[in-house]
């Protein structure tokens, strides 16, 4: 005996043939079923997909407009604020007394900021602190605010302008992690060693490409040390203008990603092989694809 209801059920998912006719079979046997639910998961998959789109459209424009903010906050510091005047080493020893015991913690919180608003100079600090707390706790009271602003800065760029410039790149170690890890931590860390190179920069350079935040806060605190140390002990005798380090800065941030496309096109200093990928691995096929 066959049961009815399940005859009504088979009977209302059995799937005409256009036209009319016996409905269709599968290569099994058994009908067909009519892909309701699967059509309604596609329509409601591609409306989601829509809405990620718009979501991410609205991100972006919303990083835009920060960006335009903080380039705004910057030039009006450097344009109505002199502030190489209010940050005079003999003012910065003078507030450090008046700080007392929290004077470490007010120093390398002002350190952070010389960092992340880049018009705010971080060599006058330096030849405070290395006065006021002497050279030894000095450099690692520079150091260490030092590094946090440029975790800071890093990730704010990470954050804000990774997604603008990356329509703008090719080839695949701009786009490895692994591989700008292999290359620019050695790039970062030369610039460190560098009074030329703007510190803050170079922060803001390197969260716009794909190397690591661990990666560049070891570069960073191993390069940061020995210039540190010679402000802190010897003052300005490594002074160099600001315009010059901003160019210094922006020549390296360029080179950041220059080179990967310099060692894909033209194998310079016959580096290629040396961010070869094999089949199967991270970017593999794909990223000799991004290559050609």
């Amino acid at each position: 005996m066959v049961d009815g209801s399940a005859t009504g059920v088979m009977g209302c998912r059995d799937r005409l043939r256009p036209g009319g006719g016996r409905p269709e079979r599968s290569s099994i046997g058994g009908p067909v079923l009519l892909d309701v639910y699967s059509e309604q998961r596609v329509f409601a998959g591609k409306a989601v997909d829509k809405g990620g789109r718009a979501l991410a459209g609205h991100l972006l424009r919303v990083k835009v407009l920060l960006v335009l903010c903080l380039a705004l906050v910057l030039g009006l510091l450097m344009i109505r604020w002199d502030v190489a005047a209010y940050f005079h080493p003999d003012r910065i020893r003078s507030l450090l007394a008046d700080a007392g015991q929290l004077a470490p913690l007010a120093y390398m919180g002002a350190m952070v900021l010389a960092v992340v608003l880049s018009p705010i100079p971080s060599l006058p600090l330096n030849i405070a602190a290395g006065a006021f707390f002497g050279p030894f706790w000095g450099t690692v009271y520079s150091v260490s605010g030092a590094l946090v602003g440029a975790v800071a800065a890093f990730s704010i760029a990470r954050v804000l302008g990774r997604d603008l410039i990356a329509p703008l790149l090719g080839g695949h170690i701009n786009f490895c992690t692994d591989c700008s890890n292999r290359l620019l931590t050695k790039i970062v860390l030369v610039s460190r060693l560098l009074p030329m190179v703007s510190f803050d920069v170079i922060s803001y350079g390197a969260g716009l490409t794909k190397m690591s935040l661990s990666h560049f806060a070891l570069a960073s605190f191993v390069g940061t040390i020995p210039l540190t140390a010679a402000y802190n002990s010897f003052g300005s005798i490594l002074n160099v203008g600001t315009g010059v380090a901003l160019m210094g800065g922006a020549v390296f941030v360029l080179l950041f990603f220059l080179i990967p496309r310099w060692i894909e096109r033209h194998n310079l200093f016959s580096l290629r092989s040396l961010f070869h990928h094999g089949p199967g691995s991270e970017v593999g096929d794909a990223g000799r694809r991004q290559t050609k």
